[in-house]
């Protein structure tokens, strides 16, 4: 549910179709955010990590925000891709079943109502890293991780209601 709300601020900051944010240790988000009042303490502890993508900065915080162009084949490969992670889908409506085999998981993934097909075509806002494979639209080089979710935060109220409306876990 994390991985939504960071993507759903990085189409606050960017204005894409789409947020794409990987849960895994080793690159994308490291813990959760529990309903209520978020602190400074637990933005710092979702903080996105660059360890596996190979990207050094001297900032922390720095994001790496990305906006690239992606079609719905191309959505749809890179979470057959990333198989064994939960990839976190702002602006799409969403059904996902932990409990399917890999490559399976997803259910329905839908763009205002519409199942997404294959020769659809999004603006996808994510860490570079994660959708290194694909052309960058835009750089967003000055955006910093804590300031940028803070801003989304105060769009709502500063608390986090639960998990995502747009995200449905079938069990």
């Amino acid at each position: 549910e994390t991985a939504v709300v960071v993507g759903e601020a990085y189409l606050h900051a960017t204005g894409a179709d789409i947020g794409i944010v990987p849960c895994r240790a080793s690159f994308g988000m490291k813990n959760r955010l529990f309903e209520g009042p978020v602190t400074d303490k637990a933005i710092d502890t979702i903080s996105t990590t660059r360890m596996s993508a190979g990207i050094v900065v001297e900032d922390p915080n720095h994001v790496n925000i990305v906006t690239v162009k992606i079609t719905g084949q191309q959505l749809m490969d890179h979470l057959e891709k990333n198989k064994d992670t939960f990839v976190g889908l702002a602006g799409l409506d969403v059904e996902y079943d932990p409990s399917k085999p890999e490559g399976e998981r997803y259910l329905s993934i839908r763009y205002h109502g519409k199942e997404i097909a294959p020769d659809d075509e999004f603006t996808a806002a994510s860490v570079k890293g994660a959708v290194k494979s694909l052309p960058v639209v835009k750089s967003y080089d000055e955006l910093v991780f804590g300031d940028m979710f803070i801003s989304y935060l105060d769009s709502n109220g500063k608390e986090i209601s639960g998990p995502p409306k747009s995200l449905k876990i079938v069990k």
